[in-house]
């Protein structure tokens, strides 16, 4: 996120520069060989910039995109997914053609700079009920805090963005009650870099 702070504050002095040297060339009546270059070294960074996700020095790896389609069908398109330990991942959950709340749940995936957006709602559990003392056992026997999840609500797509540190195949699933057991689950591979 540091990364996408640092490059949004960067690329409007490089459009100040380019449209600077672009207003000198013209004034000038000709093209200098310095503003030439300070034009091609702009454009360089900024290609350089739109190729990658990573630092200036290079240390950080492509984000990895990744959409997932939640359906009322109470299934995700893709059912599989497949990322590399070691890169950040963009994952878009869509939640455009439902009428129900969806989310996307890892619980098992070791994961750094996890970053999410979306609705918040109470796992496993019908909001508008009290729960009993079975229920209650029930959640406390669930991870209280999944180590991936993000939530849409109907119509919303929402964003969430992880860093998956070891390889392995992991599944997730749709906290909601009854989604998980009507079959509202995938699986997400990290492979070693």
């Amino acid at each position: 996120m540091k990364t996408m702070i640092r490059r949004f504050a960067v690329l409007p002095a490089l459009a100040a520069i380019v449209v600077v040297g672009f207003a000198l060339a013209a004034c000038g009546g000709g093209e200098s060989s310095a503003t030439s270059d300070v034009q091609d070294d702009v454009a360089e960074h900024v290609e350089d910039d739109v190729a990658t996700d990573g630092d200036a020095d290079g240390g950080q790896a492509d984000v990895q995109e990744v959409e997932v389609v939640a359906s009322d069908q109470f299934s995700y398109d893709p059912g599989e997914i497949t990322v590399t330990a070691g890169q950040p991942v963009r994952l878009t959950l869509d939640n455009t053609a439902g009428v129900l709340l969806h989310d996307f749940t890892v619980e098992d995936l070791s994961a750094k700079d996890v970053l999410s957006e979306g609705a918040g709602h109470a796992m496993d559990a019908d909001e508008d009920e009290a729960m009993d003392d079975a229920e209650m056992d029930a959640i406390e026997d669930e991870p209280a805090d999944p180590a991936v999840h993000v939530a849409a609500e109907a119509g919303e797509i929402v964003n969430l963005e992880f860093t998956p540190t070891e390889s392995g195949t992991y599944v997730f699933y749709c906290t909601v009650e009854g989604h998980r057991a009507a079959g509202m689950e995938g699986t997400i591979t990290v492979v070693s870099e």
